[in-house]
């Protein structure tokens, strides 16, 4: 082995463990041979076998996306590589399985040679499953955040209009108004401690009237059997 072919099997040894570290894998589309390669990371990120496959056109790479995400990506890669030579996208690759996905960001360059002609297409692909994961866990629970917040302003609401139609006077009337959200609060927090499991309608029933019986001790009997 010559003095240059160690140093380009280094090169490409340091190259592997650099890409390894940052998550990173490498793919490339040789146009000549009609072969696409991906490195070991790839085929770690991806569960793809490492073994060069024959790959004629560009519709096959794209058959590697999934279904959702193919026709849009096509799209956009295919105008992005045309106008500058480059693309950078994100999409779910399909897995051996075909019932498992990655979420990847892709990046590509087009090679050309000499006279102007392409010859590959090169780049680099990057796990983003736990960050689009964690996304999707983000929009969830704002939705449920969303979803409670629009129930407690309602539950709001109709207390205040339940109170302001047996009340005569605004004392009365924030008195009153005051005295049910502390019960609706003292039941909210022991669905809270139970996380949210359930509560015993003894606890729940002693939190709601707890107000009213500390007002009007003689007139409100709590029984439970």
């Amino acid at each position: 082995m010559t003095k240059a072919s160690a140093d380009l099997i280094l090169d490409r040894h340091r190259l592997d463990r650099a890409l390894s570290a940052s998550g990173l894998g490498e793919y490339e589309w040789d146009m000549v041979k009609q072969v696409f390669r991906i490195s070991a990371g790839t085929a770690a990120m991806t569960g793809w076998s490492p073994k060069v496959r024959s790959m004629a056109d560009s519709s096959l790479i794209f058959d590697l996306i999934h279904p959702e995400d193919r026709e849009l990506n096509r799209s956009a890669v295919t105008e992005s590589i045309a106008e500058t030579g480059a693309f950078e996208a994100e999409f779910r690759l399909l897995r051996p399985s075909a019932e498992d996905v990655v979420w990847v960001r892709a990046t590509g360059v087009l090679i050309r040679d000499d006279t102007g002609h392409p010859i590959a297409v090169c780049g680099l692909v990057r796990d983003m499953t736990h960050e689009r994961t964690a996304e999707d866990q983000r929009r969830t629970l704002m939705a449920e955040l969303d979803h409670r917040v629009k129930n407690v302003l309602a539950t709001v609401q109709a207390l205040a209009q339940q109170t302001a139609k047996r009340t005569r006077s605004l004392e009365g009337f924030l008195s009153a108004f005051a005295g049910r959200l502390k019960s609706m609060a003292a039941a909210n927090e022991l669905l809270t401690a139970a996380r949210w499991r359930g509560a015993a309608i003894s606890h729940l029933a002693a939190a709601e009237l707890g107000v009213l019986r500390r007002a009007r001790p003689a007139r409100t009997v709590l029984s439970c059997s």
